[in-house]
């Protein structure tokens, strides 16, 4: 087992070693290769975007500098969708039928529209108020809600609080009262979904546009360039590189560089949280506007128009649904 353990320590030396060779050819020097895919594509992007004034300005208008609004982003954003339906849960079954969307992500980052300025204050009492072609951060507190299908939607771990509920493995079918911050795709979707009475309590909203061209042609260039490899015998690793590329094309959108302060203490050899203060986070965000690279808001909404695509379709199959993840659902071809 020593040997055993020694024989896979070298070979993984060895690995790293001609990774890095290979990485080498590109960039140069050691220090700047990416550590992740997502920085491999984002390496890419301000290379081509580095000079556009234009793009940066776009971008600029959209990075939120308000630490209370950046911070209500945080509190909204959630990822895919990923649930399997409690009238299966147990059952072994045949004649599942699976479907999907294809590259769900990039697909809304080149179609839908996104927040393109900076998030303000608005007074907001119901659904109907919400103006098309503007975005909302959305503080609800609802009551008596209680879901119309066997699919539910709202996670608990998303809500501030929650007042006698009934959970199916964390998704909230019903509640005497909850409090949840969310953005307008999702609050449209929660009404379609539930019963319930409703109380705005915070609501900010920006304008929508799509995305810079020279992004979404990022994002296209990204896609041509995995389907021309994809079963091709001989290029199996140019594949797995370019798909590695263009499914880092969402993290890149919605990677949050506010982080809290890790101190590492020598005297006790313990790692302490430090929360920023929102002057030191307004201070982040506003060398984040600087660069003019990619605004937080635009991840956020990018997971709510896939949840809201996929459930959509969910609903329409309630009964037949088993099991949904992110862009897919499975569907039973018979109800029980």
């Amino acid at each position: 087992l020593m040997r055993s353990s020694a024989a896979s320590d070298v070979y993984k030396r060895q690995v790293l070693y001609y990774y890095i060779l290979e990485e080498l050819k590109t960039y140069e020097r050691v220090d700047k290769i990416p550590r992740t895919s997502t920085g491999h594509v984002r390496q890419e992007l301000r290379e081509i975007t580095d000079k556009d004034y234009s793009y940066k300005n776009k971008i600029r208008k959209a990075v939120n500098i308000n630490p209370i609004v950046y911070n209500r982003l945080i509190d909204c954003f959630a990822g895919g969708y990923t649930h399997a339906s409690y009238i299966y849960a147990g059952d072994i079954l045949k004649n599942v039928t699976s479907y999907d969307f294809t590259s769900s992500y990039p697909y809304i980052l080149v179609s839908h529209r996104f927040p393109s300025s900076k998030f303000r204050e608005i007074k907001i009492k119901n659904v109907n108020q919400l103006i098309r072609y503007c975005a909302y951060i959305l503080v609800v507190k609802f009551y008596n809600i209680k879901s119309k299908y066997f699919t539910s939607y709202i996670s608990m771990s998303q809500c501030h609080y929650i007042k006698k509920g009934r959970y199916d493995n964390g998704r909230i079918i019903e509640a005497e009262e909850l409090e949840i911050c969310v953005t307008d795709v999702d609050f449209r979707l929660i009404l379609d979904m539930y019963n319930c009475e409703y109380e705005i309590i915070e609501s900010y909203y920006a304008n929508t546009d799509y995305l810079p061209l020279k992004f979404i042609n990022f994002v296209l260039e990204k896609y041509v360039n995995k389907t021309k490899y994809k079963g091709l015998k001989g290029y199996e690793v140019e594949y797995a590189k370019e798909k590695n590329k263009f499914n880092s094309l969402y993290g890149m959108s919605v990677t949050n560089v506010i982080r809290d302060e890790i101190i590492y203490k020598n005297e006790d050899g313990q790692f302490y949280n430090r929360e920023l203060t929102n002057e030191e986070i307004e201070t982040m965000l506003e060398k984040e506007e600087s660069k003019g690279f990619l605004s937080f808001s635009y991840g956020v909404w990018v997971t709510a128009y896939a949840r809201n695509n996929l459930l959509r379709n969910v609903i329409k199959c309630d009964d037949y649904v088993v099991y949904c993840d992110t862009d897919s659902m499975k569907l039973v071809e018979r109800i029980r």
